[in-house]
């Protein structure tokens, strides 16, 4: 199919309006499937659209419409997710900023990220397609309920997902979004 022109692709979209402040909040997430043909794709690219903006106010006039001193954002990252719904994040660390709103702009953006194979998202990305689940082995099936430990997340007990965060640093500062959607786009190994 791909000779034809035809991407294969994942996708999510969430229309809710939301607002956060003083934290990061999932707003949406884009499961993975844990399929055995998975393992036969990469990434070719990550697309992620989100509606956003801050709360339209500041003590610094200057900064107006620059992302200068924005403390609301939007963060992407790949996150391994338990039989009990608990998500850890495959990669540690700060995944860093995917968008910044306009500073004290009350005017709704859109912001359109794409990442390419070469992004530590994407790259997190292949790993978990090329993960193969551990089963009829011996042994296999003794971590599961125990949170998978010594594996890596190895099981079939979890699912992985591209999550998008709705991020707002200090009280006064408020992360305003109404929709939002995550694209996964495939090509053969």
């Amino acid at each position: 199919m791909w000779a034809l022109g035809v991407t294969p692709a994942l996708s999510a979209r969430r229309d809710v309006q939301l607002t956060r402040a003083e934290g990061k909040y999932l707003y949406m997430a884009l499961t993975v499937p844990r399929a055995p043909a998975n393992r036969h794709y990469r990434t070719e690219r990550l697309v992620v659209v989100a509606e956003a903006h801050d709360q339209g106010w500041s003590s610094y006039p200057e900064d107006r419409g620059t992302c200068r001193n924005s403390w609301t954002w939007g963060e992407v990252q790949v996150v391994r997710v338990g039989e009990g719904g608990a998500a850890v994040p495959v990669r540690e660390g700060d995944p860093g900023r995917a968008y910044t709103n306009l500073h004290a702009d009350v005017k709704w953006q859109v912001h359109r990220v794409e990442l390419g194979p070469d992004a530590p998202v994407c790259v997190d990305l292949d790993a978990v397609l090329g993960e193969e689940e551990e089963v009829g082995e011996a042994g296999a099936g003794a971590g599961e309920g125990q949170g998978g430990q010594g594996q890596q997340g190895r099981g079939q007990g979890h699912q992985y997902a591209v999550q998008l965060l709705q991020c707002a640093a200090f009280p006064g500062w408020q992360h305003y979004m109404q929709c939002a959607s995550i694209t996964l786009e495939l090509r053969p190994k």
